[in-house]
């Protein structure tokens, strides 16, 4: 049998210019390059430019290190071939992200080896990976995002106290921004009030559910009416509207008279400010006044984030007004402007078990219009509303802050005197009967007086409590004495053991 031919080995008729541009190169082991790669040259560069040590001056400085290393591995024989990634500047100078895999052919050690390899530019690749970051990280914030406005919405729905949600959902903001202070201001009329100064080293509990079960920031805090008011914040200070709105540079130039340390000392000379209307259904309900001391602006994604958050401040604002309102309403005579006689029932046994608790006195009025049947009888309602609205006033202007006072039912009011012995007591009552006395009202041609019975609980706090019912019977029966005695008076009588009485 014939036997087989032996073919001979093939051979690729590709030609140097071939060869570079598909990317190869040969350098010997001196680093001379034998074979330029084309990509090389579509940098700008010439063979030349590459010899020795030049070309590390093309890598970026952060890349050098690793370069310089796998050249110094394989110069070492540690390693027989490589691949990195790094950034090469061109004659320009933009920067081009390449592969790079090298091997060695040849023997080291007689100093003929070469440096055969492969370079890419992967730079089109590279751009494409950092858009899918930059999109996976907007999308991680945006979620964020997403999930703090989730959190300030359940804020709003798991409370109604309004400074108790600003300052919540304030704080929020201070999560998703960088800040040095955030202040929110509440509308009232033309004018912005500080509602909430939000500080770093302020930190609401995390959970919105706490907000149900967090005590409120006016359960103890008393005016002269009798009425719970929200406590201030220490700012103290309101900022003008003008009818045009709310302009910039008037609006920067009130918080810079508002808070002058923001803007007087050196170190935060560089404070940047984002000022946000709080806005809803087309109503302006406040102003959130956003700064850092970092020199940086606002970014417009902070911007973003800063409007977002500010609709559910804006709802905060208005919801709370509306409660405060509705508050209001249930808890206000509407005539007298004190406390109805629900809303003093439900204070008066507090203040009456907390000054018992603390070894206290505690005073109670109840006041009587004199004759005021003949003034109804003679000058109509309308008459006798307006000397009820005149009284009050007197009697609101006569007691302290703490006091409460309320309207007790037709002529009649009451009010608690926390901490108030006989002494003073008596002269409370003989200064509301002297305002009362003192009063012109327009709408009657007579003199108003009025009857005083004072019962005071002394504050030795032997024995069992007295009940309020025992507190107001005893300031009755003493009335009731005043206006036998002639009216226009007071009878004063202190509380004793067993329920007996001493009338002063």
């Amino acid at each position: 049998m014939d036997r087989p031919q032996e073919t001979e080995s093939a051979t690729l008729p590709l030609s140097v210019s071939t060869l570079s541009r598909m990317g190869l190169f040969v350098k010997d082991q001196a680093g001379a390059p034998v074979l330029v790669s084309r990509v090389w040259t579509d940098l700008g560069y010439t063979g030349e430019e590459l010899r020795g040590e030049e070309w590390f001056e093309k890598v970026h400085p952060h890349d050098q290190n690793e370069v310089r290393r796998l050249r110094k591995d394989l110069l070492a024989g540690k390693r027989e071939h490589g691949r990195l990634i790094c950034r090469i500047r061109s004659a320009r100078g933009a920067w081009r992200w390449c592969v790079a895999s090298v091997m060695v052919e040849g023997d080291l050690r007689r100093g003929d080896a070469l440096f055969v390899g492969h370079v890419q530019d992967v730079t089109y690749l590279k751009e494409l990976q950092q858009a899918a970051e930059e999109a996976r990280a907007c999308a991680e914030e945006r979620a964020a995002e997403a999930e703090s406005l989730r959190y300030a919405g359940a804020i709003i729905a798991a409370s109604l106290d309004k400074r108790e949600m600003v300052l919540r959902v304030a704080h929020q903001l201070g999560r998703m921004i960088p800040l040095e202070q955030s202040v929110v201001f509440e509308r009232s009329g033309r004018e912005l009030n500080a509602l909430v100064d939000d500080q770093p080293d302020q930190n609401p509990p995390d959970h919105a559910e706490s907000c149900c079960s967090q005590p409120g920031y006016n359960h103890s805090n008393h005016n002269q009416s009798g009425h719970n008011q929200p406590s201030q914040t220490g700012a103290g200070f309101s900022l003008k509207i003008f009818e045009q709105g709310i302009g910039h540079e008037a609006l920067l130039r009130c918080l810079r008279s508002a808070l002058p340390e923001s803007f007087q000392d050196p170190q935060l000379a560089s404070r940047s400010w984002l000022l946000v209307p709080l806005v809803i259904r087309g109503g302006l309900e406040g102003v959130c006044a956003l700064s850092r001391c970092d020199g940086a602006t606002f970014s417009e994604g902070e911007v973003r984030k800063a409007l977002g958050i500010a609709d559910f401040l804006a709802l905060a604002l208005n919801n709370g007004r509306l409660y405060e309102g509705m508050s209001l309403l249930a808890t206000t005579d509407q005539l007298s402007g004190l406390a109805n006689r629900h809303a003093f029932f439900l204070e008066a046994e507090v203040i009456l078990a907390e000054s018992w608790r603390r070894g206290q006195p505690l005073g109670c009025l109840l006041i009587d219009l004199d004759y005021f049947k003949k003034i109804n009888d003679t000058w109509g309602h309308l008459a006798g509303d307006q000397v009820l609205r005149e009284v009050a006033g007197a009697i609101r202007s006569s007691f302290r802050d703490g006091d409460l006072a309320g309207r007790y039912g037709g002529e009649e009011f009451v009010a608690l005197l926390p901490g108030a012995g006989e002494e003073a007591c008596r002269a409370v009552a003989e200064r509301v009967c002297r305002k009362v006395r003192g009063l012109q009202v327009s709408a009657i041609d007579r003199s108003i007086t009025c009857s005083v019975g004072v019962a005071v609980v002394p504050g030795d706090g032997e024995g069992d409590i007295p009940g309020l019912e025992t507190v107001l019977a005893t300031a009755d029966e003493a009335l009731y004495k005043a206006k036998e005695a002639g009216r226009d008076r007071v009878v004063l009588a202190v509380l004793q053991q067993a329920g007996a009485t001493r009338e002063c």
